[in-house]
């Protein structure tokens, strides 16, 4: 199990990584736009 998760972990976090990116860009383009 641990084996598992140790394996998810790095893929987890580079997808959150670019989904935080991705609505914090949005967040700054609304303002701007706004």
């Amino acid at each position: 199990m641990k084996s598992c998760s140790s394996e998810f972990d790095p893929d987890f976090e580079g997808y959150f990584d670019f989904v935080s990116t991705s609505i914090l860009t949005s967040f700054i383009t609304n303002s701007q736009g706004d």
